[in-house]
Parts: structure tokens; sequence; C-alpha cells
């Protein structure tokens, strides 16, 4: 009898990624399409085939000596999977411009409030559903109709023309071509692991906790929002708030994250240390220095937080040496936000000086306010899952953006009660600092949210404002880690505000041009190579390509408004970039050495 083959899992694969790599390439030209899209359908079925026969045959043939229907069944699994597999990666990706297998993806994905972060209804399951049986059942009927007619010796020949379409072009086509990268899934893995020579965590501020300083203690609160934009943080959205910062002669100073994911803005602003150092004080359990400092001198240091962040990617290490930390997280995100409004007003003490941390929550997608703050129409109903449906329509992203307006001007009464209330009770003997942890991509390069490594204003420019800490001295951007050192200069601790910080105090003369900054992407240095550089006038857009830390080679530069330079005017900058952060930014970081 002959041995027949079904080409049904390969077809739909196929379909896929042909319609992902159209939708993903829509701006370039048919020649460039019709090529890239040749390479990438033999590159997948190449991986899919690949782990068809080498995972999954041993398996069947194994199990099948038992049970015929136990091999049809594994087979049958497997399809299920591989199909899964390529429909989930192209969905995200057309989302997120992120891959499924990304560790973004599979943190958000494995924690334990990631229904709250994704907001996936029974309704979207179900669809989900629905569309991978149709798939399966087209992969059936395609079976059944190859098998009548391709003989097992078409396998060679499949694989022979897709190892060597794959080959080529992921040796000499793929490198050439920055819009193909990543979207070629597992393409920077085949081209080689992210090569980081081992450092060691040089950060001991154990003597100063042994003595007594003096200084001006004033209290301290340290407000952010979740995916908070400077651009909409203005006049007209946060009336009332910039009314109290008017009055209080507060001054906003530009101001960039740390990061573009909370854990990265949070560690950055509240450890006042570059992002890229954010696994090592995880893994070592390293308390930040600000706060635990404070302490030493008679501090009272609690946070709040509408948000579930001791628990978002090993976060917990920086509230470990707080008095009080407590989490206001129910499925009322916009009450959660009150909640914590009235539990800081509370918690103000003032017989003893404070240092208090608050994050607000309203801010984050779908984007939560009261129905009387439903001020910019039309909008999407709150339970719209924007990771589901389709996001393309403009009225939908008219829905979306009007809704994140509604939940800023919700959120300007929050803060204006806070800033206001604390105000009120403690006059000049309080230093206010407020940012956001991150923005929010509303399609200005095509994607929505923050996931993806960018540094584009939407996703990196934050409002960085400041009350009681004196007059602004900065003339260029300023940077999370500036927020300690600026509170540290304002309390009179000048000798410590650049000590154990990566940042400048806003209001030191010395510093009113920021030297430069970086800006992580997630898990750099160690797991991913993207990372971003801001300057005076430029933004660098790197990849690390060796194993030092600062062994980077530059993709793309754009000026403070994210308009790429071509021209090479860039090259003095981008010098001096490059060779301030050789020589500086080892200071907490440095290269192991054998003992």
């Amino acid at each position: 009898m002959k041995k027949h083959i079904h080409l049904g899992p390969q077809f739909i694969i196929t379909l896929i990624y042909l319609v992902f790599i159209t939708i993903e390439l829509h701006n370039e030209s048919l020649g460039f399409k019709i090529l890239s899209a040749l390479f990438l359908l033999a590159y997948v079925n190449l991986f899919f085939l690949a782990v068809r026969f080498i995972v999954f045959a041993p398996l069947a043939y194994v199990l099948g000596g038992l049970s015929r229907r136990l091999k049809k069944l594994i087979w049958h699994i497997c399809d299920a999977l591989i199909i899964m597999f390529a429909f989930l990666d192209c969905f995200i990706f057309s989302k997120q411009g992120l891959h499924i297998y990304d560790r973004v993806v599979i943190n958000t994905l494995t924690n334990s409030n990631f229904n709250k972060e994704l907001n996936i209804s029974y309704v979207n399951v179900v669809f989900f559903i629905l569309i991978l049986i149709a798939m399966f059942a087209s992969k059936e009927i395609i079976s059944k109709f190859s098998a009548k007619f391709l003989n097992k010796k078409i396998y060679p020949i499949l694989i022979a023309i897709f190892s060597l379409l794959t080959a080529f072009s992921t040796t000499a086509y793929i490198s050439k071509h920055e819009s193909l990268i990543n979207i070629f899934p597992l393409y920077p893995q085949i081209k080689g692991s992210i090569k980081q020579s081992p450092l060691e965590l040089s950060y001991d501020y154990s003597k100063e906790l042994e003595e007594t300083k003096e200084f001006t203690k004033k209290n301290v609160i340290l407000v952010m929002a979740e995916s908070l934009r400077n651009d909409y943080f203005n006049e007209e959205l946060a009336p009332k708030t910039h009314t109290f910062f008017k009055e209080n002669n507060c001054f906003n100073t530009n101001g960039y994250s740390g990061g573009h994911t909370t854990e990265y803005g949070v560690f950055s602003a509240l450890a006042g240390v570059y992002a890229f150092h954010y696994q090592d004080f995880s893994q070592k359990g390293v308390k930040p220095f600000g706060t635990t400092f404070l302490k030493s001198q008679g501090y009272k240091i609690y946070g709040g937080s509408a948000s579930q962040l001791y628990n978002w990617n090993n976060a917990g290490f920086l509230f470990k040496d707080f008095d009080e930390y407590k989490e206001f997280s129910t499925q009322d995100i916009h009450l959660d936000d009150q909640v914590l409004l009235n539990w800081l007003l509370e918690k103000a003490e003032t017989d003893s000086p404070f240092f208090t941390f608050a994050f607000f929550n309203s801010t984050h997608h779908n984007y939560f306010y009261p129905e009387e703050y439903e001020i910019y129409k039309p909008v999407l109903d709150s339970n719209h899952n924007y990771f589901i449906n389709s996001d393309s329509n403009p009225e939908v992203q008219t829905g979306i953006v009007n809704r994140y307006k509604n939940s800023v001007y919700y959120s300007d009464t929050n803060l204006e009660k806070l800033f206001r209330g604390l105000k009120e009770k403690f006059g000049d003997n309080i230093i206010i600092a407020f940012t956001g942890d991150h923005g929010e991509e509303f399609w200005e390069e095509g994607l929505f949210g923050h996931g993806k490594t960018s540094y584009i204003n939407p996703r990196t420019h934050v409002p960085m404002w400041f009350c009681g800490v004196g007059e602004n001295k900065r003339n260029s951007f300023s940077h999370h880690t500036d927020i300690f050192p600026t509170i540290f200069e304002a309390l009179g601790l000048n000798d410590l505000s650049e000590k154990y910080f990566s940042g400048y105090s806003v209001t030191n003369e010395n510093h009113s041009i920021r030297p430069p900054a970086i800006i992580n992407g997630p898990l750099f240095p160690y797991k991913r190579n993207k990372a971003g550089i801001i300057t005076y006038n430029n933004k660098f857009w790197l990849k690390k390509g060796g194993p030092n830390l600062f062994d980077f080679f530059k993709y793309r530069t754009t000026n403070l408004n994210d308009e790429n330079i071509l021209d090479g005017s860039d090259k003095e900058e981008y010098e001096s970039a490059i060779l301030y952060f050789k020589e500086n930014g080892y200071r907490f970081l440095k290269p192991h050495t054998q003992h």
C-alpha cells in the first residue's frame, strides 16, 4: 500500500503568516512584500516541520505501538498546538509588536493578575476557540484532499527547498532589512544569544545608615500614575492639578521614564538608579537607598498602590523596607484610586517625618472613571478588549483615546485632592514629586500600548512635577532617576544626592544640562539586547553588539520630536554619549572579577 502524506497544517500555517506579513509590510513595495513573504513562509514551515518530526514523531511512534487511536490523537494534538501557536503569535505581534514567546508576554500571562491586565472575557475565549476549531477543521479537509495525490517523497523535496530559502534569508537577507528582523519569529535567537560578560552589583550604602545626619526633615510624597503621557497631562485634561501647581510654584521638568514598562519605571523613580540594574537589585533583594536611608534617620516609610505592583515581575523588593505597604485592587478600578487617596490622607501624620509612595491606576487600560467624568465622547465600553477586537478602525481608536482622556480628567480630581490635602495639612513642610511610570502609544507608529521596545515620546515622555524643592535649574530633559537626587538636595543631603543615584538634581545649576540617560528595554542587558540613550538633542536606539555593557551599535536616531535623523549630524553627540557611559556607567554594576 502506498504511503501518503497531507499538507493541511502547512497550508493553514502558510495562510496565517501570509496574511500576517502582508499586514505588517503594508507600506513596503510589492516586490519586497513578495520576496519577504516567500522567505518567511519557507522559514516558518521549516520550523514547524522540525517541531512536528523531531518532537512529536518519536512520541507518536512509541505510543502508536499501544494504540492506533492514541497515535492519531498525538498527531491531532501536534497540529492543533502548531496552528494555535502560529495564530496567537501573529495576532499578538500585530497588536503589540511582540512574539508570543517574548518574556514581556510570558510575564504578563503567568502573572496572577493577568486577566485584569488583559481584560479577556468569556466571549473572547469562545471567539478564539471557534477560530481555532475552524482552522483545525479546514486543516482536516485539506489533509484528506492532499493525501489523495501527495506521496511521502515530497517531504524531502519540501524540506530541501525550505532549508535553502531559510539559509539564504537568515544569513544574507533579513539582517539587511530592519523591518524584517523582528517579524521573523526566533530570528534573534537563531542569530545568537545575547552576549553579556558577568557583572556584579557594587552598591553598599551600609555605612551611611550607621550615623545620624543633620538635615531638614521635610515630609516627602512620590506619586506615580499608570501609563501617563506628558502631552495628555495638560491644562485641559488636568485643570485642577495644574491650578494647584501654579498656586504653589511647582514646575514640570520635561521628564522621561526609566523604561517603557511599569516595573522599570517604578524602579528607576523609587531607587534613583538606571533600570538596567533592575535584575541585579531584584535577585539580591537590595532595597532602594533613598527610602532605607530616610528610615534610618527616623522617617516613617509607607506606600500604597491601586495596582498589584508587589508581585509584578518580582518588584516586591522595592517595598521590603516600608513600615507599611498596602495594595487596593478590586474590579472597581476607579474606586481603588479613591480608596488609595483616602488612605494616604489618613496616614499622613503630623508628629513624624514621613516618606510616602503612591501609585494611581485609573489611567491603565481600559481607562476607568465614574460616569459623570465621561466628558469626551464617543467612547468604547469599559469592557472592550482592545487586545482581541480590531483597533484599526478610526472610530474604535477615537473611542479608546477618549476613554483615556476621561480617565486623566478623573485622575486630575484625585490628584488635586491629595496634593491640596497634604499642602493644607503640612504647609511648606511637604515635598511633592509626581510622574508617570511610562507613557502609552496611540498608534503614532502603528501600535497601541507600551509593551514593545520603543523610545518614542508617547511611550517614554512623562510628566515630572516637583513642589517644595526650590527653583528649577534644568534647561534640558529630566529622567526618573533625577527624582531622588532632587529630593535629597532639597533636604540638604547634597553629599548623598549624587553618591548613590544615577540621576542629578534638577535644582542644581551644575546639571542644568543633564548628561545622557538610558531608557531601558525589558530584560536588558542579560536577556534582551535593546536600550535607548537620550541626550540634549537626540534619542539613540541601540542594540548590544558585544559582551560589555555598553558595546552598542545604533540602528536608529531621532530628535526629541521623534523625527528620524538620517544625515549623520548625530555622530558627534552619539560618540560623546557612548563615551560618557563607558566612563560612568559601571558605577554600581562592575565587571565580574575572579576571586
